[in-house]
């Protein structure tokens, strides 16, 4: 039966968090964090120092 809500859609999630990917592939490949927004959220602001910290 088509349309059952047991059935899943399947998730890409390279879709779903590419925005987020292409804003913290630079700090994690080579410490550029010219491109980090100055307007994030406490816990993007946590996160992006989290992963440039790490390198």
């Amino acid at each position: 039966m088509s349309g059952d809500s047991s059935e899943t859609e399947e998730v890409s999630y390279d879709e779903l968090y590419a925005s987020v990917l292409d804003l913290y592939r630079p700090i994690a490949l080579n410490g550029d964090t010219s491109a980090v927004p100055s307007n994030l959220s406490t816990e993007e602001a946590y996160s992006t120092n989290t992963i440039f910290e790490a390198n």
